[in-house]
């Protein structure tokens, strides 16, 4: 049976291939762009990609970045782009890729994977021919690619976008059948594992998306509280099952200094449209206003013809699902939400704009349903203008967005594999470091003149080792642990080059007897007290409080899940024999 579909399909799937294998070929032969995270996200590429084929396949702490100060990047940064790209993005390469190109890769196999998971989405509305071009638009739409990719190189909201089809699917789902629970579940646990801030979207989003389902289809009282519940009940398992990465990422943020993470380039209320003001960056808010406008044109076109077009008359919740995400960032992107941005928690988003990783849905599925239209008009004897305009327009529009995208994705590709350094994010160092290296650089300012003064920071510490009255040998080296060889000249401190963080601890291997721990005063360097003579210091990063909780709350949430799966393949089993026994 399997076979014959194959065959049947064979032209749908050679499409596929193609386009599959020319985006891998593509991104092989171009690397990783230089895109604005591109100096954080090849070192953290190369960091965790050599941890986690060493057997650590959650490193949290790399002690390779910042040049060997190390980084507590991955108790913050979620891990999901990185297991992806550590996984996929070495295949293919023979005798092995160098990293701009492995990772590159990943984000390619991350690009396909998005347009896997949107076909299942689409396939709800559509033939399986219109499913695969609407999963097709969905991988190369402007904000998807070229600005998420090429420009910003945001790899964790690119990760989210493969997460984000099946969410929408499964609160369908559960909205019309009251099933899709576990699709929603799982799928939650993975967007939060790629990045926090859109999960937090996602959050407020499924809540409004909620009400106006259960309005339109004028629900009771009653039943809008079970749908609530069945909601809260699926979500919450799906935070559980992401809490050994959530929970640590923001009960150890007081640890580090997140205060770099707001400046008024990401004050969330200087994005907003339409309220008379020049945003942070106008060139880029052009762009993202002209994809929301080929959005809501859109959205104007589907709703006028919504009784003509069979695509939306004859297929229930399609035209809810295009309209919720497009207005849901309608409301979020202008001042009519200034007070949620100014005072509750999704400040902590940074950009309003991020929601447009929602308004990519939208967009994929409208655009195939005009141009479902459009196509059955053509077909006809007389086809209508009032059917081709809409899919024109639209069409246009999209291609004037990504226009206006092309100049800054050219010179992102110019620097593509090279000029990179192994440093890391600043806003993850612990805070006296920080704080020192701020009045370290002088009377510069702002988030980049950090890069400089961090590596020579390092450069000028290494050297003053050569004179130390101690000789540091490091023997071994991972993401939690760091054994050392210490020849004293006499008792005294000792200090290492790297930031001191609480969490460590540290011991003498020969005795088994603990060391304190604590910061040198310039910088905050991890040093310890050791009397003359020659040593052996273990040093250990167990883990906290806050990942132990995490840990036991996904593994409780890990066996229910087995349990509804285990129950679910009982009753299946149980309907098939049904079924045996009837036939």
């Amino acid at each position: 049976m399997m076979q014959a579909a194959l065959l049947r399909h064979w032209r749908l799937i050679s499409v596929v291939i193609l386009a599959s294998g020319g985006l891998l070929a593509y991104h092989a032969i171009t690397g990783t762009p230089g895109g604005h995270s591109y100096r954080h996200n090849l070192p953290w590429f190369i960091a965790f990609d050599e941890a986690f084929w060493s057997g650590d396949l959650y490193p949290r702490h790399l002690p390779e970045l910042w040049f060997g100060l190390g980084g507590l990047d991955f108790y913050f940064y979620g891990p999901m782009p990185f297991w992806i790209a550590s996984l996929l993005g070495h295949m293919g390469c023979v005798g092995g890729c160098a990293p701009g190109t492995a990772f590159a890769m990943g984000g390619a196999w991350m690009i396909i994977l998005s347009g896997v998971s949107f076909l299942f989405l689409a396939r709800r509305y559509f033939s399986l021919n219109w499913a695969v071009f609407a999963a097709i638009l969905y991988c190369v739409l402007p904000y998807h690619y070229a600005m998420d990719w090429v420009i910003r190189q945001a790899v964790g909201e690119i990760a989210a976008a493969i997460f984000l089809p099946l969410i929408l699917l499964g609160a369908v789902k559960l909205l019309e059948e009251q099933k899709g629970g576990l699709l929603l579940a799982l799928s939650f646990a993975a967007l939060v594992f790629s990045h926090l801030p859109v999960a937090l979207i996602t959050v407020h989003f499924l809540a409004a998306f909620v009400v106006w389902k259960s309005w339109s289809l004028r629900q009771d009282r009653r039943a809008i509280l079970m749908v609530f519940a069945r909601f809260a009940l699926w979500g919450g398992l799906g935070a559980a099952l992401s809490a050994v990465y959530w929970l640590p990422a923001l009960m150890l943020l007081p640890d580090v200094t997140s205060s770099l993470l707001y400046s008024e380039h990401s004050t969330p209320t200087n994005w907003l449209f339409l309220d008379g003001g020049a945003e942070p960056n106008p060139a880029s808010a052009l762009m993202i206003k002209a994809i929301m406008m080929s959005a809501l044109i859109m959205v104007a076109f589907l709703w006028m013809r919504r009784r003509q077009m069979p695509a939306i008359s004859q297929t229930p919740g399609l035209l809810t699902s295009v309209l919720a995400p497009v207005f849901f960032a309608a409301v979020l992107m202008t001042p009519v939400s200034w007070i949620l941005w100014e005072y509750w928690i999704i400040k902590s988003i940074q950009f309003p704009w991020r929601v447009m990783i929602l308004v990519d849905l939208s967009l994929a599925l409208g655009v195939t349903a005009l141009a479902a239209d459009a196509v059955r008009s053509m077909r006809s004897k007389a086809p209508a203008i009032e059917t081709l305009l809409p899919t024109s327009f639209v069409m246009a529009a999209l291609v004037y967005s990504t226009m206006l995208i092309l100049p800054a994705a050219q010179d992102a590709t110019a620097r593509s594999g090279q000029d990179f350094a192994m440093t890391g994010a600043p806003e993850y160092f612990p805070a006296p470091f920080i704080e020192a290296a701020r009045e370290a650089r002088g009377p510069q300012r702002g988030y980049d003149s950090l890069f400089q003064v961090i590596e020579d920071i390092h450069a000028r510490e290494t050297a003053a080792l050569k004179s130390a009255e101690y000789e540091i040998s490091v023997l071994s080296e991972a993401s939690d642990r760091i054994m050392l060889q210490v020849i004293q000249s006499q008792d005294g401190p000792v200090t290492l080059v790297f930031p001191h963080w609480g969490h460590w601890q540290g011991r003498m291997t020969a005795t088994g007897e603990n060391l304190a721990l604590y910061p040198e005063p310039r910088f905050g360097l991890m040093t310890f007290d050791l009397p003359a003579g020659v040593h052996w210091v273990e040093l250990t990063l167990p883990p906290t409080l806050p990942e132990r909780f995490g840990t036991w709350i996904s593994l409780i949430a890990l066996l229910f899940v087995m349990g509804v799966l285990l129950r679910q393949l009982r009753w299946g089993a149980a309907d098939r024999k049904a079924l045996a026994t009837n036939a």
